[in-house]
This record gives C-alpha cells, structure tokens and sequence, in this order.
C-alpha cells in the first residue's frame, strides 16, 4: 500500500513589503527615542546651566551685600563721631587712597567716569563701586603704647602682614598706618600715631575695595573685587552688567527720601547721605539649547539677536550701610 508523502513547508522568508515595513517601524521608533533623549539632554543642560547660574549670583550678592553693608566699619559706632587720621604715606606724601571721611566710605561710579584706581579694562556701559572699611578681623592690645611712635603689641589671630594697611581705633580716635615689620604680634608703623592708645584699642585690616564689571581670560564678562594697593580678584564669571541705585537720607532721619539713579546723580557732597545700594546684577549663562532668548533688564525687554544662545536672569537686592543707620 503506498501512503502519501508529507507536505513539507519551507522557510520562504520575508518579502521586500514585509521588510520595508519593519524598517520603517524601526526608524520612527529609533527617532522617537532618539528625539526624547535629545530633548531630556537639552533639558539638563538648559536646568544646569540655571543652577549654576543661580549658585552664582547667590555667592556675588552674598559678597556685595556683605562688604557693602559693612563700608564704614570700625568696630564702634558711626565716623561722623569719631577723629580719623590718615598716616599713610606714599613718596613722602600722603595717600589719598587710605582716606577715611564720612563721604568716601562708599562712592559709585559709572564705567565712563574718571576715578582713582580706576580698572582699566572695566566694561563699557556697567557700574562700579568703591567702599572704605576695617575688615572683620580685629587684634586687642595687651596694654597701653607708651608713647605714640612706639609699636602696637597685640594678640590675636589676625596675621598682619609688613605692607598691609591698618586700622587702629578706641572708638574716639582712629589712625590707618602701614605695617613696616614682619613680627605678627607688634605692628611697627611709618610715622607719628595721633596718640598712644590704652588696652581698650583694637587694631583691624583697612580694606579699600572697588567691585566692577570686565572680561576675564577667556573674554567672558565677569565680576571683580580689587583690592586698592592689593590683588586684583575675579569672584564670578559669566556677569554682563551691574546698576546701582542709591537711596539718599536728605534730612538726616535715617530713612531714605530720594531714590538716585545712577552715580552722576550723587553730588560729591551726598555721598555722606547715601544710607542704602540697590544692586542689579545681570547673570548669563554659557551657549545652550536654540537661540533668540530675549530677557529683562533694569526694566527694559531686550530681543536678544538670533545668533545668541545664553540665557539671562536679573538678580536685585537692596543694602543697608549698617554704620549709617540705627
């Protein structure tokens, strides 16, 4: 008896139909995940490079508020009480830069203004300002000077350098003076104190500080701290612009009356007057995610071009001069 043989299927494979589907599936699921990955990492870059930038003008307002709000500082109460003498000495001379009046502890600036000191790669169009004060580190003396040209034996943990400015002062007579030794604990001066001071004197760092606007060496704008006869400091990268606004006391009240726009509107002889800074700083970040990001500033809309890509925030704080008012 003959059986009948088996039907054997063979493997045919996919058609060219089939295959072009399969590819085609693949791909607008490879773009899918290829497109959220992009987006997830311009998301990450964009919320970083807030961050950062949010960590920044954290850290430059924490230092402008801290420095600003102390110009003037002695350790007592305001100069206007108090007699200060400037022995510091530059070819024989006084020098102007170690003055201590009421109306020099804070003077700001604009970018196009000539000044002493002046930095000379300050931003065009951006602010700048210049405060007087005694840094937070103090040093007693251990008893009474014998006389006025001796040197000053302190105690502390100051570390006075030879060719720092320092200030000494009982809260009734202040004299700013060069250190002219190298020994920490005795502070040798380069001429004749206003008197010899008792036990109840301390002695600080005298710090003329200037903050403004330039580039760093990467030609990114930045903000800067110089020290008046010191170093020159770049304290945060990636800062356009910095205005300041100054709250005026015109009847001596202590409150503010008049709100100046700028320095030009501070006559020299309401520098004394200024009790208050507002301080607008702009941040920007580094290039990131697609262009045309306009922004704010100082109260303006800006349409940034189609060219730029940083993002940019306004950063505003207002401070108090601690040592103008109650």
């Amino acid at each position: 008896m003959n059986l009948p043989k088996p039907c054997i299927q063979r493997q045919s494979g996919l058609s060219l139909i089939e295959l072009m589907v399969a590819l085609a599936v693949s791909a607008i699921l490879l773009l899918g995940v290829t497109t959220v990955y992009t987006a997830s990492k311009r998301s990450y870059q964009v919320t970083d490079e807030f961050a950062g930038l949010q960590e920044n003008a954290r850290f430059a307002l924490n230092v402008l508020t801290r420095n600003i709000r102390m110009a003037g500082f002695t350790g007592c109460g305001n100069l206007e009480f108090m007699e200060v003498n400037n022995n510091v000495k530059k070819d024989k001379e006084i020098d102007s830069d170690y003055d201590f009046t009421d109306d020099l502890l804070i003077v700001g600036y604009a970018a196009s203004d000539t000044w002493p000191n002046k930095p000379t790669d300050i931003l065009d169009g951006t602010n700048a300002i210049t405060i007087r004060k005694g840094s937070a580190c103090s040093a007693a003396l251990t008893g009474t000077m014998p006389n006025k040209n001796s040197a000053i034996e302190t105690s502390g943990t100051c570390d006075f350098q030879k060719g720092e400015i320092l200030l000494i002062t009982d809260c009734e007579t202040a004299d700013i003076f060069e250190k002219t030794n190298t020994a920490e604990d005795k502070q040798e001066n380069n001429g004749d104190l206003s008197k010899a001071y008792g036990s109840d004197a301390f002695v600080y760092k005298f710090e003329h500080l200037i903050y403004y606007i330039q580039n760093n060496t990467e030609g990114k704008p930045s903000l800067y701290q110089k020290l008046v006869g010191g170093a020159e400091t770049e304290l945060v990268p990636n800062v356009e612009d910095m205005v300041l606004n100054y709250g005026i006391d015109t009847d001596g009240n202590n409150s503010i009356n008049e709100i100046r726009s700028s320095a030009a509107a501070v006559p020299a002889a309401d520098w004394s007057k200024v009790i208050n800074v507002y301080v607008r700083l702009l941040f920007r970040s580094d290039e990131v995610g697609t262009a045309n990001k306009p922004y704010r500033f100082n109260g303006t809309d800006v349409a940034a071009t189609d060219a730029d890509k940083h993002y940019r925030k306004e950063f505003v704080t207002a401070i108090n001069l601690r040592n103008r008012t109650p």
